[in-house]
This record gives structure tokens, sequence and C-alpha cells, in this order.
């Protein structure tokens, strides 16, 4: 379900054109430049030539959102009339949602806001500022929370984790594998996966022992593992928050003269 969120920025400043309003402003903004000189065979870099956009969301709808995404550029130059077009990520499939973070927000904060980034391809260096920049994004936001755990762990190998919290949320989970050697559990996902938020698993005594986890996007298909800091036995846990009853909320954007670096 998507909910229209108007707003018209200019400058900074924002006017309502709906009873809910997003102020989108500019927080922050960084340029990529790099040369190769020597290229070697077989050694990849992540590092990639682009300008990105830090963009400052504030206002009630925002309240609760977890991840953004979905950019659309209508409209955008800078001041020699270069056009300004989106800089697609290579590691990210273009219908995911990135997780907004949670560092340095506090649930008490009396206007809700929060900062997500929009990476843009690169304007010639003597450019001096955007002079326009037209759009929208998504943010997932609302909903609850709820946990789902799975006790035994060991028995649900090669199996779907069945809940009605997954299956009202659209969501389908099946445990791969469970590699006790490696310590790693890895869970495969299809469906709905923006409603997951995060996953742990515990031992017997009920300690958290997951401690990061690597992710990879084929054919519609999440695979994630996890590392375990402590061994995988019969009484091993894993437990997922799920938020239930989010909302995709399109936000627009009309920025004006944002100065580059």
């Amino acid at each position: 379900m998507l909910m229209r969120v108007g707003c018209l920025i200019l400058a900074g400043a924002s006017v309502v054109m709906g009873q809910e309003a997003v102020k989108v402003s500019p927080a922050e903004i960084s340029e990529r430049r790099s040369t190769t000189f020597i290229k070697k065979e077989n050694v990849f870099s992540s590092d990639r030539d682009g300008l990105t956009l830090k963009l400052h969301l504030e206002g009630p709808a925002v309240m609760g959102a977890t991840k953004y995404g979905h950019f659309k550029i209508s409209s955008g130059a800078d001041d020699l009339g270069t056009a300004l077009t989106l800089e697609k990520d290579p590691f990210q499939s273009k219908d995911d949602f990135k997780d907004i973070s949670k560092f340095g927000r506090s649930e008490k904060e009396e206007v809700p806001a929060l900062d997500v980034e929009l990476n843009l391809s690169l304007p010639p260096r003597k450019a001096s500022e955007i002079k326009a920049l037209k759009g929208q994004l998504e943010v997932l936001a609302g909903g609850t929370e709820k946990v789902v755990k799975f006790d035994h762990l060991s028995s649900h190998v090669g199996k779907r984790l069945d809940d009605p919290v997954l299956k009202s949320a659209g969501l389908v989970a099946t445990l791969a594998k469970i590699d006790p050697e490696k310590r790693e559990v890895t869970v495969e996902y299809t469906g709905k996966t923006d409603a997951l938020q995060e996953v742990d698993v515990f031992d017997a005594s009920g300690k958290k022992i997951s401690n990061g986890a690597m992710s990879m996007d084929w054919g519609g298909k999440m695979s994630t593992t996890y590392d375990v800091s402590g061994a995988i036995d019969a009484g091993t846990s894993l437990q997922l928050h799920i938020m239930a009853g989010q909302k995709a909320i399109v936000v627009p954007f009309d920025l004006k003269d944002i100065k580059l670096p």
C-alpha cells in the first residue's frame, strides 16, 4: 500500500499540501573522484565516482520509519546545465530498500526525523552548485514490531519456518543450513523481505550468540548466513523481528541552490 505525503521544498522550507507533510532539506553533500593509473587483474574496487546527497526528512509521517529507497529523479541539473541522474549501487537490486540507521536516533524525539542518502552522477569539476533537483523517494513507516522465535533450531533444517506472523507479513523463511564447525546458520528468504528487521541466534541459556551476517540476493531470493560465537546444539534458537502493517510512504522533494563541495 502506498500513501503519498505532499510537500514543496524551496531552499529547505516546506509548504504543506496535505494534512501530513514531510519537510525535506539537504543535510550534507560529498563527492568521490578517482583516477586509476595502474590496473591490476582480478582486483575489484568498490570505489565509484559520484555525488552523495544526504537528505533530512522531518515530520510525523516518518515516525518509526525503518527503511527507504525507490528514488526517482524527474529533473535535476547543476549550474552549468549538466543533467544529474541516479547513480545505481552495483551491490543492490533496484527494488531493494535500505535500512535506516538507528544511530543517534531517539524514540522520544519531539519532531520525528531521519537522514537518507541519495547517490547521483558526478557533476563536472567546474560546477559550483546543484541548481535544481526534483524527485521522490519512499520510506517504510508505521506498523508494529513482532518477534517470532523458533526453538530447537537443528530440528528445522531444510524446513520452512512456519508462523502466522511471517505468513501475514508475506515473508517466507527456510532454514537452509546449519554448520556447527564454521558456527554458521543460513536462512533463505523470499516474499516481502522488507518486513524483516533483525535476526538473532541464542544459545540454550538465552544468551545472544549471533555477531554478524552476510546476505546474497538472486532470483528473488535472499540468502543470509549468520555467524555465531558459541556452539550450535539442540538448545540453539532463532529469533526474527518482523514489522507488520508497514506502509510505503511517497515523499516528494523539490530542492534548489545546493552548494557543491
